[in-house]
């Protein structure tokens, strides 16, 4: 095992995005003050400076710092041993279990990445030879933590170490060799319900990968292989034993049964009670019955997903012979049919009124922000704003602007506020969607309400989430407009595309993406009476345009050719007459002032580190680098960074 204290800033830098959490040395979890709301910190709260200075402080200090498990850390979780033994028995067992991450207090911890909805919700105690003493748990979400760096509670002379690797992503099956071998090894005393088919074997689990054998519908299944079922229980139906046709039971029904647990809890079974056949399992039943892993896999749907069919192939024999159409333009030069944009702006630019205005311009076929657009039909889902200050906004905005009553049915409003069904799924939108539209354009407001337990930091969770829009614009027939947020942080030292919060696949996924970015008043302005914003917009299928600038007015964002985009802000003056300084000249004197008090050179990472901790942005500390070399603040040589001479 290597040495945490050398290691450990690498560690938190290659996690997908950890929920680090302070702890008072050599303790187990937060004390005091601190221990109030502790397993309710986000990753988006780990990124604020007051926190960031309490991880540089434990780190300088030695400790303590754990990790919080489940969804908040990108769905990591922990195999806790309290003996050896076990522990070397499960990497027996398991040899590619070696390759992931394991730390070691006086014990070891195994981490993984799991499927989300594969772990437990909470801590499971796996092996507990003594009632209370348990030496085996399955730590998983429910707000538990495990310390990865610092002193032992229970010994002085111990501390954390890592063994330098990353945690491995995998699934429940990968674990059922070791699941079957530790049935029965809980406390006698404590009656454990049993599941009866869970054991089954690794290798023929491994024949459906890439589908959950846990949201097999077996009854189904079973059912359109001709197999008759007679119902019993919620989970039990009788079937007839496929081996021995006289196994009966007092009322006459064959002995024996299929089990079918709720999916995604546990594997669903088999069982005959005879004697002869008492044996033979699920993949025997699946084997005799001639059903293939192909067909097995069409039933392991999750439920409430909806499942979209290729569409056929299309073959080129021959050459066009006119320009094909397109689909219609339903914002002129930006925004076509059947496509779906993102509108991306600072917390309280405005975002929901520039939406507001577009579904309104949209209904009655006007202008927006000088673009001509067709007339639509729009339904808008209002996920945050609560639905009196939606209508009174609205209110406002047909008063200014001097409406009539809208074309029948073409303005429809989803207030859904504090409603969670479309967290998980979209598949209720899409059904409302067929039931009553067909709608031109679908707004949805705001994006981040739509990801539930997926991460927006997440490349591969951001584009399962734009998944779910494209089959909801396939199936609706619609176009899709989202509004989503700005990253922290100076958005004028970041490139365009790097300005959304999240994976980059938020900017590169989508037809259209526009951004608003806050034009400052000079700071010595008494007030401010309208505000002013940059809009870039960049497209996929129509040549992009260059910026302009907008300022929001009688509830509407109108375009200003006259506004100067090409800076962020006019200098300020304080009131002795001194220039108000840049947030790019104060994030180059925090590196200047960090090289002058080393008094020797370093490199990238070491400056960067300490950058950090006085709220330099991370996205932009590369930038910031090179400002600084560019105005000879500090010079490079090879690797290393110095105070120029």
């Amino acid at each position: 095992m290597s040495k945490e204290s050398v290691d450990i800033n690498d560690l938190f830098r290659q996690l997908k995005n950890p929920v680090i959490i302070p702890i008072p040395y050599g303790q187990k979890g937060p004390r005091g003050k601190e221990a109030v709301g502790w397993n309710q910190v986000t990753w988006e709260k780990t990124q604020e400076l007051d926190y960031k200075q309490k991880i540089m402080d434990a780190i300088r200090r030695g400790g303590n710092l754990g990790i919080l498990l489940g969804p908040v850390s990108g769905d990591l979780v922990a195999i806790d041993f309290d003996d050896d033994d076990d522990a070397h028995r499960f990497f027996k067992l398991l040899p590619w279990a070696k390759d992931t991450m394991v730390t070691k207090g006086r014990h070891f911890q195994v981490w993984f990445y799991m499927t989300h909805d594969g772990y437990p919700a909470r801590r499971v105690i796996l092996k507990e030879p003594k009632k209370g003493k348990p030496t085996v748990e399955f730590r998983g979400g429910g707000g538990l933590q495990s310390v990865v760096f610092g002193q032992h509670p229970d010994d002085p002379n111990v501390r954390y170490s890592w063994n330098g690797k990353l945690p491995k992503h995998i699934d429940y099956v990968d674990l059922t060799l070791w699941l079957a071998e530790l049935r029965g090894q809980k406390s006698l005393e404590e009656k454990e319900e049993e599941h009866p088919g869970q054991n089954l074997d690794h290798a023929w689990l491994k024949k459906f990968a890439g589908s959950d054998i846990r949201n097999l519908d077996l009854v189904g299944l079973l059912e359109s292989q001709g197999v008759k079922l007679r119902k019993r229980t919620d989970i039990e139906w009788d079937i007839p034993c496929p081996w021995k046709y006289n196994h009966t039971t007092e009322t006459g029904a064959r002995d024996a049964e299929i089990v079918q647990h709720p999916p995604g809890r546990f594997f669903p079974a088999f069982h005959c009670f005879h004697a002869h056949c008492s044996e033979l399992g699920l993949p025997d039943l699946l084997n005799l019955l001639e059903i293939s892993p192909e067909e097995v896999k069409k039933w392991c749907k999750r439920p409430g997903k909806v499942v979209i069919e290729l569409p056929p192939t299309k073959i080129y024999n021959e050459i066009f012979t006119e320009r094909p159409k397109l689909p219609r333009e339903l914002i002129k030069g930006l925004f076509h049919a059947e496509c779906k944009g993102i509108i991306s702006a600072q917390s309280k630019l405005g975002k929901t009124w520039a939406a507001m205005d577009l579904a309104i311009s949209l209904v009655y076929g006007e202008l927006w922000m000088d673009f001509d657009t067709c007339q639509s039909r729009i339904l808008y889902a209002n996920m945050e704003m609560g639905e009196p200050f939606f209508d009174n906004r609205l209110y406002d905005m047909q008063r200014v602007r001097h409406l009539g009553n809208p074309p029948k049915d073409a303005f429809n409003v989803l207030h859904l506020r504090g409603c969670k069904s479309l967290k998980e799924s979209l598949a209720p939108l899409i059904k409302r969607c067929r039931d009553e539209g067909p709608f031109d354009v679908i707004i949805l407001d705001p994006l981040y309400k739509l990801f539930g337990k997926r991460k927006e930091n997440a490349a591969e969770e951001v584009a399962e989430l734009f998944a779910d829009v494209d089959e909801l614009i396939e199936l609706a027939k619609s176009s899709a407009m989202m509004v989503h947020h700005f990253a922290k942080g100076d958005a004028w030292l970041k490139e365009m595309g790097d300005r959304a919060s999240g994976s980059g696949v938020i900017y590169r996924d989508p037809d259209l993406f526009m951004t608003l970015t806050k034009l400052e008043p000079p700071a010595d302005a008494e007030f401010e009476p309208t505000v002013e914003a940059r809009v870039d917009i960049s497209l996929r299928n129509i040549p992009s345009m260059a910026p302009f600038g907008i300022r929001r007015q009688d509830y509407q964002w109108k375009r200003d050719p006259n506004i100067d985009i090409r800076k962020k802000k006019k200098k300020a003056y304080t009131t002795e007459g001194d220039v108000v300084e840049s947030a790019t000249d104060k994030y180059i004197r925090f590196i200047v002032e960090i090289l002058t008090d080393v008094k020797k050179p370093l490199i990238n990472k070491q400056i960067k580190v300490a950058a950090l901790t006085r709220g330099v942005p991370e996205g932009s500390f590369d930038r910031i680098l090179k400002k600084a070399k560019e105005l000879g603040k500090v010079v490079q040589s090879g690797d290393f960074y110095m105070i120029k001479p």
